[in-house]
């Protein structure tokens, strides 16, 4: 699976002291199953709960979910769509400056499995179909996600020149 990765990856950077600090970002898999379509072709899905949790986080907590949404824009847009939930939470804050948050998102990865003359199978992950509103995003050349360069949130500078990946 790769959406993991993927968006482990958006998030640290959104904040690189969450790739110093591994033990604060954690990610796990629950609920999950796989689909298969049950035709001749052995192409299948992989459907899960992906758990983030942020063990004792002491900032903002509006920049992670601009990166996760941006995240999602491209990597799992069906969550963006009206009257649905994109991102269930959870938080029991520690103090008046920190917090033990937790997400979860429902996401689907696509694998096509074709089989070989001799035998064996080549599979590859489907990508997503193009991200939700691609006009208001402003795709860069090749269709990608253009990078989340600044981010202000009630005045505040936070995010000065860290680009988020697409």
């Amino acid at each position: 699976m790769n959406k993991p990765d993927s968006l482990r990856a958006a998030l640290v950077a959104i904040d690189p002291e969450l790739a110093r600090d591994p033990q604060q970002l954690i990610l796990w898999i629950d609920e999950g199953a796989v689909q298969s379509p049950m035709t001749a072709a052995f192409h299948f899905s992989y459907a899960y709960r992906l758990n983030v949790l942020l063990l004792g986080y002491a900032k903002h907590q509006a920049p992670l979910m601009i990166a996760t949404l941006h995240w999602l824009r491209v990597n799992q847009p069906d969550l963006l769509t009206p009257g649905k939930d994109a991102i269930a939470f959870e938080a029991d804050f520690l103090d008046n400056a920190s917090v033990d948050l937790q997400f979860t998102l429902r996401l689907t990865e696509q694998v096509r499995a074709v089989k070989r003359d001799d035998g064996g199978f080549d599979m590859n992950f489907i990508d997503e179909p193009d991200p939700l509103l691609a006009d208001d995003i402003g795709l860069g050349e090749g269709g990608t996600m253009p990078p989340l360069s600044d981010l202000w949130f009630a005045g505040e500078r936070l995010l000065p020149d860290v680009p988020l990946p697409g």
